[in-house]
């Protein structure tokens, strides 16, 4: 049999995928069928489906495990690039697709679509794609979206199509459900204290490329890789800034803390700020 028959062969390339980028920091790598976010979507372009009816999907993201990698990075190659993070993103997810689906018979077509485009042809709308694959569950209380085992503490940067095969829709998880219903009143509260605070136009001022649904962090409503916020070394300094509360909201949806997957304190500074100075520390 050869592997264009075998109805198995996304499990082998998503697996090895998956090993691949796990070395290099994200270790999320999920698979399902492009048709189902394609059904879902309304007001954005569809995935590429090389004219299949059951094409494979790669998600790709990362937790905290991403962190330590990533700065180790930057430090040893000198990294002064304005957004570190998608460069090195690029490089990774590009260098490892490209290497592994040369390896098949006339190569495969795939096409992957970052996080951080913003082009009509090109956005995809992540809160969806989470919510159709059955991935996270997203939480209109809070604006943000819940994995059963990393809670809301894990970014995502691309989706990867592949003209192969993939998973069955009779192998499709179910959508999933509220992990924490209830927490909604608490965090729905929260929620409105975060916007009467005046925080969200605070850092809304600072983006230079709204893109609304491209991260986990769509309590901001942009993404968050273009975020620039002044902060202090301090500990009670940070813990007092504006955006800090967004962090707040976080640990309430977490239902667990601390939560096992929860960001150290220089990637939550980092990740809300873009400040290069928590990658050297």
């Amino acid at each position: 049999m050869s592997w264009l028959q075998r109805t198995d062969e996304w499990i082998n390339l998503t697996t090895k995928i998956g090993a691949c980028l796990y070395t290099l920091g994200f270790d999320i790598v999920y698979a399902f069928s492009a048709q189902r976010y394609n059904t879902g979507v309304k007001t954005h372009a569809p995935l590429t489906t090389f004219d299949r009816t059951n094409t494979l999907a790669v998600l790709v993201g990362n937790t905290k495990h991403l962190w330590h990698i990533f700065a180790s990075y930057v430090r040893h190659n000198h990294d002064t690039q304005k957004h570190p993070l998608d460069t090195y993103t690029n490089i990774c997810i590009e260098h490892v697709v490209s290497s592994l689906v040369a390896r098949y018979p006339n190569s495969l077509a795939y096409d992957i679509r970052y996080a951080y485009e913003v082009a009509p042809e090109r956005l995809v709308s992540f809160q969806q794609l989470m919510t159709s694959a059955s991935f996270a569950y997203y939480n209109p209380n809070c604006f943000l979206s819940i994995h059963p085992k990393y809670g809301p503490w894990f970014g995502l940067r691309a989706v990867i199509t592949i003209d192969m095969e993939g998973p069955a829709e009779t192998n499709s998880q179910p959508p999933l459900m509220n992990p924490f219903p209830e927490l909604d009143e608490v965090l729905a509260r929260k929620w409105e204290e975060i916007c009467k605070s005046g925080v969200l136009s605070s850092l809304r001022s600072s983006y230079e490329q709204p893109n609304m649904e491209t991260d986990v962090d769509a309590e901001m409503g942009n993404n968050s890789n273009e975020r620039t916020v002044v902060v202090d070394d301090d500990d009670d300094i940070i813990k007092n800034s504006g955006w800090y509360k967004l962090v707040e909201l976080r640990d309430l949806a977490s239902n667990i803390q601390p939560h096992p997957y929860r960001y150290s304190m220089n990637q939550i500074c980092y990740h809300y700020t873009k400040d290069p100075k928590y990658l050297c520390e």
